[in-house]
């Protein structure tokens, strides 16, 4: 008799709870939802150049870091969180790795002066209201020699 009650109650219980199949379906319509909801970003591959110039720029910051002798390869790998071999892929040894680093940095260099001579020279014409061919009152270089050479 006292097994009765407990039955009962157990039977009533499990009446309340879903089943296990109901829980799985629930689950897997959960799943679907947040599926539908984060669908991943299609990932943009780098180009070769891309990649190449990505290595070259984390090559010159290992090399201010550690010196030209110091600078490993697997430094620069680590720095930029891939393998050796993507770094061989693109430089067949250490040499050139630092030579076209080199290179690099020297074409970074001229192209930031060629940017500040061009503003300077707006700069230094905003200064000098006369035009840059005139001499004032003769009116050009060339007027300014026959005014000379006549007196």
């Amino acid at each position: 008799m006292t097994d009765r009650p407990q039955t009962a109650a157990l039977v009533a219980a499990s009446a309340t709870r879903p089943s296990t199949v109901h829980q799985r379906s629930l689950r897997d319509q959960r799943c679907r939802e947040a599926l539908t909801r984060y669908r991943p970003q299609p990932v943009k591959r780098q180009t070769v150049e891309e990649r190449r110039a990505e290595i070259l720029d984390v090559t010159c910051e290992v090399v201010i870091e550690r010196g030209f002798a110091a600078t490993r390869i697997a430094d620069v790998a680590n720095k930029l969180g891939v393998s050796t071999g993507l770094i061989h892929y693109h430089f067949d040894s250490k040499q050139e790795l630092l030579a076209e680093a080199f290179k690099h940095a020297a074409r970074q260099e001229m192209a930031s002066l060629d940017a500040d001579l061009a503003t300077a020279a707006n700069d230094v014409a905003k200064l000098d209201p006369a035009p840059a061919t005139s001499t004032g009152c003769c009116g050009s270089i060339r007027g300014a020699r026959r005014y000379a050479i006549r007196r």
